[in-house]
């Protein structure tokens, strides 16, 4: 057996994880340096790992309580501080903050830049905010960031899934449809997007849409239907969810979502629902699913209807398109034109 020397079990301190001393230089021994037959598989005890990133540890970027937010944003990497700080507020459910950081960094950036807002650095001080806002409720808040975001233009999907949100949050859902019909165009096959086009729908419904007797149009609950019925279809169709607890569990959360709305929709049209095989208080999913086919749009009258019923042009536009791409064939197999004709979009975990 190989003896070691002061500086072997120097060696053994200054190396972590290698450990140098505890391998033999022989052959005959089992656990030999060079030894292929070893079992070289290590285990990590993780409950004992411990890290705190250097960025939490002496938080760097944020200059909040010492700096005034003009002076902050003078200093070389001020508009990145103050972004990160924003991010780390909101994600650390801090709101109020966040909101309040945004809306004094806005402030100075229009005073000294008001004819140019299409930086990426305010454009994602406002979407900060603004979501920020959402979380509290703060509507006076929202309605400020979205007037500026308005202002930095652009047409990138991404823009107007968030503009659809804020519409959403300010109650303009009719609007807000529009948004979501022009994120479809580009991502058709978003199952999250085309379940929030099914919610919208069934806002607009009790809104905007709703019958002097307070009843909802029961032509809209049932395009509504079929929005939520493309989602499952995408959902179910999709190979890309990994076998990883995390993503079983995000596609679980997901499908539940999307069933608990359907279900609601279709309680709207007093649809009964044959209660589970075991008798419980839950309704099979394929029942759910089965009659939310039955009870959408079937028909060209339906279609008529619909579009009858559309008070503005935007609105029609919207209820176009959608109806023109939720139609399914005989078997209730989603009908894809030949640009809608890819791979599942879902993100990959």
């Amino acid at each position: 057996m190989t003896t070691h020397s002061n500086s072997d079990e120097q060696l053994e301190d200054s190396h972590g994880f290698f450990q140098f001393a505890a391998f033999s230089d022989s052959e005959d021994e089992d656990g030999g340096l060079f030894n292929t037959t070893r079992d070289r598989t290590v285990a990590f005890d993780v409950d004992k790992i411990s890290f705190t990133p250097k960025i939490d540890e002496d938080r760097w970027y944020d200059f909040s309580d010492e700096l005034s937010v003009g002076d902050w944003l003078s200093r070389h990497s001020g508009p990145d501080e103050i972004t990160f700080t924003a991010q780390r507020m909101y994600f650390t459910k801090d709101y109020a903050k966040a909101t309040l950081l945004c809306k004094q960094n806005v402030a100075e950036f229009v005073a000294k830049h008001k004819n140019n807002l299409r930086m990426a650095t305010v454009r994602e001080i406002l979407e900060i905010g603004a979501k920020s806002a959402i979380r509290i409720d703060d509507l006076e808040s929202v309605r400020f960031f979205y007037d500026l975001y308005m202002q930095c233009g652009g047409k990138n999907p991404g823009y107007s899934y968030f503009l659809a949100e804020v519409l959403t949050a300010l109650g303009r859902h009719e609007e807000a449809l529009a948004r979501h019909v022009e994120y479809l165009k580009e991502r058709h096959q978003d199952a999250s997007v085309w379940e929030l086009v099914g919610k919208t729908l069934v806002a607009l419904c009790s809104s905007h849409l709703a019958i002097d007797d307070g009843s909802i149009p029961d032509i809209w609950l049932r395009l509504a239907l079929r929005a939520f019925y493309r989602s499952h279809k995408i959902i179910d169709a999709c190979k890309n969810w990994k076998d990883m607890p995390v993503a079983v569990q995000r596609k679980r959360l997901q499908e539940d979502e999307l069933l608990e709305n359907a279900v609601s929709s279709l309680n709207l049209r007093r649809v009964k629902l044959d209660k589970g095989s075991d008798g419980d208080d839950f309704c099979d999913s394929d029942v759910v699913w089965d009659a939310c086919i039955k009870e959408s749009i079937v028909n060209e009258s339906h279609r008529t209807a619909l579009l009858e019923s559309c008070g503005t042009q935007e609105l029609r536009e919207s209820a176009e398109w959608l109806v023109h791409h939720l139609i399914y064939d005989a078997d209730d197999d989603l009908v894809l034109d030949d640009d809608d004709k890819e791979e599942t979009n879902v993100t990959d975990l």
